[in-house]
């Protein structure tokens, strides 16, 4: 589309929660960097998520940090760890032919949020908030693509908040992104526009844009917000034989419940109402940190 030529954005260039983990050494834990792979989880990137990428995981794993690979890092935390398997094991099993798999088309693409923008960079620039995503530019032949999110894919913003209101690693903001629609064809090819009632610049050609319903906003819902990390994830959905524990994500729920910049193991929360297995999601698909210090604060993003 590129909007990035015509106003402010943040481009998808930084771990989960880089902000806070200085082991970091300056990796990219970002989906967009695992191209060519085409969907989440395919670490030898054969167009499968099968056993053979968990043998290849680990294979990764038992070389320690020289081995890391942002596409086996699926918690986008900068190192290869359990909770990176566990997500990995996730993937092959909604992708595989047995019980409660969905087969080829299980696989999930490894979509990436490749800009957004949540507030004026200045005062006086106008009010454009909107996020962009961008989709595999192809895809094997034994995969039908729908050209949109299907349903069980959410946005969701996580951050610590400046007061006492919020603690470290809360999820402050919820987007369902089902029906999401990306273009597939000339210059806007492989691009998703989610905006709100503030965007009012043209939309370019091929683009069916989603808006959200007011009064709902791609912003922080407080501008104290620190720690602020966009994560695009997968939850899947009941149906079809399949009944699933996870937790539905909301508002107010605790990704990092031990305020270590780190996202929690999965658990059961027996204080909400089944399904409430946590995190609320079975995959993250892609994620974005932002700084939000000081000097930051008000500006967003």
């Amino acid at each position: 589309m590129n909007i990035a030529k015509s106003i402010a954005v943040i481009r998808s260039t930084a771990c989960l929660l880089a902000v806070c983990l200085s082991f970091v050494s300056g990796s990219i834990a970002n989906a967009q960097y695992c191209a060519p792979a085409v969907f989440v989880g395919d670490i030898n990137q054969d167009n499968l998520v099968d056993t053979a990428d968990v043998t290849a995981w680990d294979a990764l794993f038992a070389l320690g940090q020289p081995g890391y690979s942002p596409c086996a890092d699926l918690n986008r935390n900068g190192v290869l760890d359990a909770n990176d398997k566990a997500q990995l094991q996730v993937a092959v099993k909604i992708a595989s032919n047995t019980a409660g798999g969905l087969g080829l088309q299980g696989r999930l693409p490894a979509f990436t949020i490749s800009e957004f923008r949540t507030a004026q960079p200045l005062p006086s620039d106008p009010q454009q908030r909107f996020v962009e995503f961008r989709c595999p530019s192809s895809f094997p032949s034994n995969y039908n693509f729908s050209k949109k999110f299907n349903n069980g894919f959410y946005l969701l913003l996580v951050s610590k908040n400046n007061g006492t209101s919020v603690a470290q690693g809360a999820i402050r903001q919820v987007i369902n992104l089902s029906g999401v629609e990306f273009s597939l064809a000339g210059p806007t090819a492989n691009l998703a526009l989610l905006k709100d009632s503030s965007f009012t610049l043209p939309i370019p050609s091929g683009i069916t844009p989603t808006t959200l319903p007011n009064p709902q906003t791609i912003t922080f819902p407080n501008q104290n917000d620190l720690n602020t990390t966009w994560f695009l994830v997968y939850r899947r959905p009941s149906g079809s034989g399949y009944t699933s524990t996870v937790a539905i994500p909301t508002v107010g729920q605790r990704v990092d419940g031990n305020s270590d910049c780190q996202v929690d193991n999965r658990y059961t929360n027996s204080s909400i109402p089944a399904p409430n297995m946590m995190p609320p999601w079975d995959v993250i698909i892609d994620a974005i940190s932002v700084d939000r210090s000081a000097v930051t604060t008000g500006v967003g993003g």
